[in-house]
This record gives structure tokens, sequence and C-alpha cells, in this order.
């Protein structure tokens, strides 16, 4: 089953406007787990992966800070598997006081994805195939024709 992506665009909102925008499909990149049915928000303005996770226990590990400065508890790490599209990915993430799942910068550049807003897709750095669909090799090729013609200085 292909991975769902979603697009959604607009300025900066308060968290509960974030929560509110997610519920209603409003303008952020989700990629849908075909196992447990969970939907990861893809941050590429995160540096970390993470997982939702409450504790009775005080938080320890990693002080994670929000974008708007205020600290973010966490407990830890764990193992987790995600299966998308026909891939799977073995990744550890930071077990944290979130209301969703985040998939950072180093989900990123671990599995070599790459995030195309304009497309609204999930990208495969090595083969520019879609994450979770069959892409055509000729169009997988064209692209990555182009991206290698393109100048560096851009």
């Amino acid at each position: 089953m292909p991975a769902r992506l979603l697009l959604r665009a607009g300025k900066r909102q308060s968290r509960q406007q974030q929560l509110n925008t997610l519920r209603a499909g409003g303008t952020l990149i989700v990629l849908k787990d075909d196992s447990s049915h969970l939907t990861y928000l893809v941050d590429t303005g995160a540096s970390c992966s993470v997982l939702p996770h409450t504790s009775n226990q005080p938080p320890h590990g990693l002080e994670l800070r929000a974008a708007d400065g205020r600290c973010i508890p966490t407990w830890g790490y764990k193992n987790h598997v995600l299966n998308i599209g026909q891939r799977v990915f073995r990744f550890r993430f930071i077990l944290a006081a979130v209301e969703q799942p985040i998939l950072g910068n180093d989900f990123l550049a671990c599995f070599r994805l790459l995030v195309d807003p304009a497309r609204r897709l999930v990208l495969e750095a090595t083969t520019l195939k879609p994450l979770g669909q069959a892409a055509s090799s000729a169009r997988a090729s064209t692209l990555l024709h182009a991206l290698r013609s393109t100048p560096a200085s851009i």
C-alpha cells in the first residue's frame, strides 16, 4: 500500500492551531505507517525524530527545545520499525512529550530521503522515486539527470 503524503502550507501557527490543522487536514507533510497506521509528521526543521511518550517518571536524557524555545521532556530512546510502501525502516527514536510522531532530519539523512514540497513527495535520494509509490524509471531517470546537470551554485 503506498504511503500517504499531504502538503499543507501556511504561516507559523500556535501549537493548538497546529494540532487542529493536523486533525482537519491542514498544511503539513505526513507519512502513514502501513502497519501501525500511525501518521508521522515529516519535519525538515526538526534535527531529531521523536515518538510521543508520557511517564510518571521524571524526564531524563536529552534536552529538546521546541521552535518557540520551550523545553520538551524526554525519556530516553526506543528502537521502532516503520513500514512505508515497500520499505521497512528500523530507527532509534527519542521518547518525548509530543502529540504526534515526528520524522526529523536524522531519519531523512539516515535513509537518504529528500522532501519535495512542490510536488508533495518524499523521495529516495538515490533513485528519486517517491517513497511508497512506483515511479516510472524513465521519469526518475529524467529527474536524476536534471539534478546532476544543475549548476552547483544554485
